[in-house]
């Protein structure tokens, strides 16, 4: 759980809406800069899986069980056959499987909504089921099409990607019951972009936070215990809450500052193409002496 300089500069940059001070031609806003190159999936993932794993390491330091992403353990309620995964399960002292899933939302009414559609799901399965025939009819008619050539291997793989998206999106369970009815509880963790807690920080702590932060301040019983904890971190919800602020943090400052050396490189050598003046290199050509010019030569000589 470390936060170098820059991460931190730049976190506080984001805050106050200053620029993002990233070298070269980059005057934009800091947090419309994150926001701008945060669309991208990949960005999403790593942020997402950073935080999941922070929180997850803080449980096992809190001498809890914790398991990343377990598969077909949970599955839907309503017959679909679908395994439903949440992004990590805690198992507390006395046994109970509390399954965690991480979001992130920009603001308190996305949060609310986020929180909803991961607890209850979205659509049905009938809309799964209108989905997978389209699909079939869809991957139907781009064999036909590539087939005979009216279609590239590229247009086709696109036309694939996006009918896969369809049906992904079409139908999900939820969390709540799959969980329930496989002996689990679930918990959503939903975070701001700067890595605060739009859910209910106390409604994750009181479930899997440590027994010692109850403790009075003179008590000698068992507390929470971790070679990077701090005085702002004494506790395990304080622990948790700076550990997933960090990872936030990390994960956005390490993506933006390599997409602008990325774009930044890409300028400067368009730029220095430009520059560049085209000469064209002397080429040696070699010509066949003529067998007249040969003799005469010779008679000369």
């Amino acid at each position: 759980m470390k936060m170098d300089a820059k991460a931190l500069a730049f976190r506080i940059r984001m805050q106050f809406g200053l620029e993002a001070k990233l070298g070269g031609f980059y005057r934009q806003d800091a947090f419309e800069l994150a926001l701008a190159m945060g669309r991208k999936n990949k960005f999403r993932n790593l942020r997402h899986n950073k935080v999941n794993d922070a929180l997850l390491d803080t449980s096992v330091a809190s001498n809890l069980v914790a398991c990343r992403e377990p598969e077909k353990h949970f599955h839907c309620h309503n017959g679909t056959g679908l395994s439903v995964t949440p992004d990590g399960v805690i198992i507390l002292e006395d046994g109970t499987v509390v399954g965690v899933d991480v979001v992130f939302a920009a603001t308190a009414a996305a949060a609310k909504e986020q929180i909803r559609e991961k607890r209850w799901g979205r659509g049905d399965p009938r809309d799964r089921a209108a989905a997978q025939a389209e699909r079939a009819a869809v991957h139907a008619h781009v064999q036909a099409e590539a087939a005979s050539g009216r279609m590239t291997a590229r247009e086709a793989q696109d036309a694939r990607y996006k009918i896969g998206l369809t049906l992904e999106s079409s139908y999900h369970s939820g969390y709540e019951k799959p969980l329930e009815l496989g002996g689990a509880v679930f918990l959503c963790v939903c975070l701001s972009y700067f890595g605060g807690w739009r859910s209910s920080v106390g409604d994750y702590t009181e479930m899997v936070g440590h027994t010692g932060d109850a403790e009075a301040a003179d008590s000698h019983e068992e507390r929470f215990d971790h070679p990077a904890r701090t005085w702002a971190s004494a506790t395990h919800k304080q622990f948790s809450m700076q550990a997933t602020a960090v990872a936030t943090v990390n994960a956005t400052y390490d993506w933006v500052a390599s997409e602008a050396k990325r774009v930044m490189r890409e300028v400067l050598d368009v730029r220095a193409m430009e520059r560049r003046h085209t000469v064209t290199p002397p080429v040696v050509r070699a010509q066949q002496a003529d067998e007249k010019d040969g003799d005469d030569a010779d008679a000369v000589a």
